[in-house]
């Protein structure tokens, strides 16, 4: 039987929200699948998954703001624009993923949406600016001018500083990392928004999958978004041929 949110009580008094309840059942429903698919015996599974899934809660910082560091660049190119290096980044996709610290992280149209018009309404109060790891003392590698969704992916349009392009050609710094939190809290009016991106890092290690490196000088084809639509399309008519096939014989 799969664990509900209010079971999460039973392991850990950690999980005392209803989002830490909720996180607390998706990992280890999610632990559990993975370890019997892989061979494990139930108890064991089970064993495992409230292990993880206490854990992940024990580590959730109690504040109101969740910072989540996800990492993984998409398909960049680079454009010359008179004396600017700009290029577009992938973002964010489309997906479900379960993250050490912050539980889980799913990607959709309406965080992205939520993304846009909190940017486009300057939230933050300030410039949207990249940085590497996450380190902005470091100094800033690019500039937000334009957010917006492609397909099952949220993309930037950036303004690269000079730091950025010598990360990406010669230091190796092909991916990226958002920064966001689902609860940002206006440090002068203390309202509380949801879902804003507050920053992004270049990074060498990424933790989405299904992105691609950012490239400068030419285009790097991801298919991953079209791939997805295609594989549902054939599922769909496959179906539809074994239903067809069904109907006939019924007859």
């Amino acid at each position: 039987m799969p664990w509900k949110s209010e079971d999460a009580m039973s392991h850990t008094d950690k999980a005392d929200t209803t989002k830490k309840q909720k996180q607390w059942s998706e990992i280890a429903n999610s632990v559990r699948d993975i370890c019997m698919a892989d061979g494990g015996d139930e108890k064991e599974c089970s064993d495992k998954a409230i292990q993880q899934a206490n854990g992940v809660i024990a580590k959730l910082e109690d504040t109101t703001e969740s910072f989540y560091y996800l990492t993984e660049i998409d398909d960049s190119i680079l454009k010359e624009l008179e004396d600017k290096t700009t290029i577009i980044i992938d973002v964010f996709r489309e997906g479900k993923w379960t993250h050490p610290k912050h539980g889980i992280i799913e990607g959709n149209s309406k965080l992205f949406n939520d993304f846009i018009t909190n940017w486009k309404s300057n939230v933050v109060g300030r410039e949207l600016i990249f940085d590497k790891n996450h380190k902005p003392e470091d100094g800033g590698t690019g500039i937000v001018k334009d957010l917006f969704i492609d397909g099952c992916k949220l993309k930037a349009k950036v303004e690269l500083t000079n730091f950025g392009i010598d990360l990406i050609k010669n230091r190796g710094f092909r991916y990226f990392s958002p920064e966001y939190t689902d609860n940002y809290i206006n440090k002068e009016t203390g309202e509380k928004i949801k879902n804003v991106f507050i920053g992004g890092a270049l990074t060498l290690r990424p933790f989405l999958t299904n992105l691609s490196p950012i490239v400068l000088s030419e285009q790097f084809s991801n298919n991953f978004c079209q791939e997805k639509n295609n594989f549902i399309e054939d599922f769909k008519n496959e179906l539809f041929v074994l239903f067809e096939e069904y109907f006939d014989n019924k007859k």
